[in-house]
């Protein structure tokens, strides 16, 4: 007959217990955490969701009603810029360098799309061409 010592049952007991709750942490951990990869990277005073566009607003132009869509952007600081110059309606925007186009967008929505040569950029703090408040 195999007889324990009180003393190894008790190790066992508690290595038992350790093994569980490092399962359970494991379990939460990736049900409930964002991967890295997932979130966006800051870009200054923007962050970057790199190959995400989303849908283009209609907010611009007379009567507010046209896309807000710009062409012959050749650089993230120009499309920076016009975001900056149009702060009223610009808090995110697509930016493709291989067409040269922004297009303002809404930073909440619900629908984002994968698109391989297109950047989404969104405003991370509120400022404005020649403001630095937040």
């Amino acid at each position: 007959m195999l007889i324990i010592p009180l003393w190894a049952l008790i190790v066992l007991i508690l290595l038992g217990i350790i093994l569980i709750i490092i399962f359970f942490l494991y379990i939460y951990s990736s049900t409930y955490l964002l991967s890295p990869g997932s979130c966006a990277i800051s870009h200054g005073s923007y962050a970057v969701r790199q190959g995400t566009s989303s849908a283009v607003l209609n907010q611009c132009g007379i009567g507010s009603t046209a896309p807000c869509t710009f062409t012959g952007i050749t650089s993230l600081t120009s499309a920076i810029n016009i975001c900056e110059q149009n702060s009223t309606v610009c808090s995110a925007f697509n930016y493709t360098p291989s067409t040269n186009t922004v297009g303002f967008v809404n930073k909440y929505a619900s629908t984002m799309s994968a698109a391989s040569s297109t950047d989404l950029y969104t405003r991370v703090v509120n400022v404005s061409a020649g403001s630095t408040s937040s």
